[in-house]
Parts: structure tokens; sequence; C-alpha cells
């Protein structure tokens, strides 16, 4: 005689003047069998709900995938729940997340969690439908406050333990990997992609043969690779919250940048066959900038 499916009820937030009987109850069937009951208010957003099961499911709201009818959901406070499924059932699924590592570097104290909006991983894959619906993820923010002169590069690199005295204790990129940027601040050159253990934070990226990434040379917009620019831009800033975006094939040992949704640069081919970490170097105090990793 097979087990009964497992049912958990999961409440969302209500105002005072409401109650339980205000509260909409979906139905989330998920991949491992089990079914969630999750009673939110009318109001709700896919984020809220994102976030209900995220909990009782004990996973990264990054990590949750919501489908309905059919077609994914993104996750984002902008759309209620209703407006995009109505009282269909939802499917969750599970989608693989690659964790931050501890930041380690001149700036470690300037990390901290975020969340942010950007365009969702589904967005950069090949033949996908440009939308500018934004989806909301989760990773660090790092801000170059202790940074004393624009003269001066500071950074970190999400290892774990200290460069160059321990082995790193989180685990590298691997397979086809999303990393989203919105660069909130620049005031002057900037470097945010990917290391080897090698890799020196304190250190100009364009001069640094363990970084791979977008790089800012203060004045110009370029990609950074083995110590080179690998592509050169016109004068430009990043600013103002723009969104970029670095994909990497750790597998084909590809890197392809992105500024919003347009490939920015042609696609770099000689990724090293050593462990790469996301990495960000700033030179200015005021410079800040938040970033999600995601395997896609």
């Amino acid at each position: 005689m097979s087990e009964p499916t497992p049912t958990v009820e999961v409440s969302g937030p209500s105002d005072d003047s409401g109650g339980k009987a205000d509260l909409t109850p979906y139905r989330v069937l998920a991949v491992d069998g089990t079914e969630l009951l999750v009673n939110l208010p009318p109001d709700a957003s896919v984020y809220d709900c994102c976030l209900a099961v995220a909990g009782m499911k004990r996973l990264a709201v990054s990590q949750v995938r919501l489908i309905a009818g059919g077609e994914p959901l993104v996750c984002t406070r902008a759309r209620a729940l209703r407006e995009v499924c109505g009282a269909a059932d939802l499917m969750m699924v599970v989608a693989s997340s690659y964790a931050l590592g501890r930041a380690v570097g001149t700036l470690q104290l300037g990390c901290e969690a975020t969340e942010f909006e950007h365009f969702p991983p589904s967005a950069f894959q090949d033949h996908a439908e440009v939308g500018s619906e934004l989806h909301l993820c989760q990773g660090q923010k790092v801000s170059a406050f202790s940074l004393v002169s624009k003269l001066r590069a500071g950074g970190v690199a999400f290892t774990g333990p200290l460069l160059h005295s321990e082995a790193p204790d989180c685990p590298p990129l691997s397979g086809r990997v999303l990393m989203r940027i919105v660069l909130h601040t620049r005031s002057f050159a900037l470097g945010i992609g990917a290391g080897t253990a090698s890799v020196d934070v304190n250190r100009d990226p364009e001069h640094d043969p363990a970084f791979f990434g977008l790089y800012h040379g203060g004045s110009t917009r370029n990609v950074a690779a083995r110590a080179r620019r690998t592509h050169r831009a016109s004068k430009g800033d990043w600013n103002h919250d723009i969104k970029l975006a670095v994909l990497f094939d750790i597998d084909q040992g590809t890197m392809q940048c992105y500024e919003n949704l347009e490939p920015f640069g042609p696609m770099f081919t000689e990724l090293p066959a050593e462990p790469l970490w996301p990495v960000v170097v700033f030179f200015g105090p005021e410079d800040a900038a938040s970033i999600a990793v995601d395997s896609v």
C-alpha cells in the first residue's frame, strides 16, 4: 500500500484586519513527490510564494523555480501570483545553485548578502526570447569603503580561506555558470569576473594573468583575460545600476560577457584548466556592485 503524499501548510504574511479566511491557498507539487499547501494573501507576489516554498524545503530562494501551466514564472515582487497563474496548481523544480564562498581580501568587510533585480538566466540562453521582465536574485554586495586612494586596487575573491595560504574551501565554478552583476557606482577602474587561486585582488586586473572577466580601465569598457584586453570598446560608462553579466562554460573553456542582454565582445575561448572563483576588484572608495552566480 503506497504512502499518502505528504502535505505541508505554509502561511504567508497577512495584516491584522484579516485572518486565515483571507488567505488564498496554492497547491505546489514538488519533484520529490511532496505537496505543499501554501496559504498567501490575495496580493502576494511570485517572490512571496518562492520564499515560502524555499523556507519549507530548506532551499535558497534562488534555487526555487515555479511553473504554472507549463510556463516558468519569473521570481519577482512586481507580479501578483494570482495574476500570472490564477488558481492553477504550481510545479516546483529545484535549480542548480552556486553558493558564493566567504569573501577573502582587502574588501571582505565590505561584503554583505543582498537581493537585486536582473534579467533571468533564461534570457542569456541561445535562441532565448528577449524580454525585459526582471528576476529577483540573491548574492553579495561588495562596497569599497575601505579604499583610501583611486590609484590603489583592492578586492575580494569568493574562495573561503585566505588566498595563497590555505586551500580554498568553496567549490570552484563548474559547468555553465552565469554571473549577474549590477554596478551601483564606479569612480575609476574595476574588474569583475573570475580568477584562479593565484589571482591578486590588490592588483590591476588588466595586468593579472589569473583574472578573466569585465574590466573598466577608467575611460574605456573592456574584457580582460590573461593580462591583456581581449576586447576594447569605445569610451563609455558602466554606472547608474547598469546590468552586466558573464557566462562561463568551464567544460568548454569559454567566457561570454554581456552589457544588459547584448553580447559584449566576442566569446573568449581560452579559459584555463585551473579552477576559477568569482572575483571583484575596485579602485575607488565609492565603488559598489552586487553579484549573483547561478548554474544554468
